[in-house]
């Protein structure tokens, strides 16, 4: 009797693990988990789409009735004068989740959500490394000592996928001063009485990294979700294969290091390669029209995550203010109660 060759043997083995791998990543429904959902509002976004910000983020919490919201606090906007703080926008946006009992994950250092991703003062271009060190955390402590005691900040998110660096990254940002200014917020947590500490988060990649950057510097770890994108080179690419039990699966392993994991960005408006106000509805289409958001509404509830906030809160207010298309925003307003 002819013995099988060893190759063969091995192939077969690492064939048999390569498909262990991916039933165990890729098939499966996740346990049900009562999940809390958001969204991410962005003024400078809001205000670039030509809507009122304030107003509009007003109505987001009013009509849509979020159990929480992210708010990305801006340096460039805060402190475009060195030296001189105006936390009259990040005030007024705090005020009026609070006095709707809505908590608010508040966001802060220089990479924070929204294009162009790197909102750092223009004056920090001309400091050397040590300088631009010291006036980052010197704006983190700034801005932490403002807000510390304010009654909606549920949690602080320190800077935003900055371990992520695939498409871009923010010229003077190190990991030095991001390990800086989440021990510096972290520290001051811990200094307060137990019942009232908050949790100190960071976000991640949830398809492309490892979710191992920032290993014990975190109480918790966001991810993004994101369906569909449109690419220059192959157009629509549509992620059909990251199926819900691929995030849950690799959640339920990295909050062994990293904490809890929740989704901190989950796609709910187009993908498109330029400035979104320039493109056609046709072109919107591609990654996102009313029957997608809708399979990804559902596609969220499968997740199993205990929270979810969601990318676009603006551009749904936008396509029914500007466009004439008042049905993605319908839409999300549905969802949000069907919650309750």
């Amino acid at each position: 009797m002819r013995r099988i060759p060893q190759r063969f043997l091995l192939w077969g083995l690492g064939l048999i693990a390569l498909l262990s791998l991916i039933c165990f990543f890729f098939l499966g429904t996740p346990p049900p988990m009562e999940t809390r959902y958001g969204f991410t509002w962005s003024h400078p976004y809001a205000r670039e789409l030509g809507l009122d910000a304030y107003a509009g983020y007003v109505q987001a919490l009013d009509e849509l009735k979020p159990d929480h919201v992210r708010i990305p606090a801006y340096w460039s906007v805060i402190e475009a004068v060195r030296g001189t703080y105006d936390f009259r926008e990040v005030d007024a946006q705090l005020d009026a989740a609070a006095e709707r009992d809505i908590g608010v994950t508040l966001v802060l250092g220089s990479r924070v959500p929204r294009w162009p991703e790197c909102w750092e003062p223009e004056w920090v271009h001309a400091l050397d490394p040590a300088d631009r060190y010291d006036v980052q955390l010197a704006y983190t402590k700034a801005l932490y000592t403002r807000y510390r005691e304010h009654p909606a900040v549920i949690a602080w998110q320190v800077e935003n996928e900055s371990f992520f660096d695939f498409y871009t990254s923010c010229p003077g940002l190190t990991r030095s001063i991001v390990l800086d200014e989440m021990r510096f917020v972290r520290g001051e947590e811990r200094m307060r009485p137990e019942e009232k500490q908050r949790p100190v988060i960071t976000t991640d990649s949830g398809e492309w990294s490892l979710l191992a950057g920032f290993s014990g510097e975190v109480d918790a770890l966001g991810i993004s979700v994101y369906r569909a994108v449109l690419t220059e080179s192959i157009g629509t690419l549509s992620h059909w294969y990251f199926t819900p039990m691929f995030y849950w699966r690799r959640a339920h392993i990295a909050q062994l290091w990293a904490g809890p994991i929740y989704i901190s960005e989950f796609q709910m408006e187009p993908w498109v390669l330029q400035a979104i106000q320039d493109t056609t509805n046709e072109e919107q289409s591609k990654t996102l029209d009313l029957n997608r958001m809708r399979d990804n509404f559902q596609y969220a509830r499968k997740l199993g995550m205990p929270a979810v906030d969601f990318w676009g809160a603006e551009w749904w207010l936008w396509m029914k203010e500007k466009r004439g298309h008042p049905e993605f925003w319908e839409e999300a307003k549905a969802f949000f109660a069907s919650q309750d």
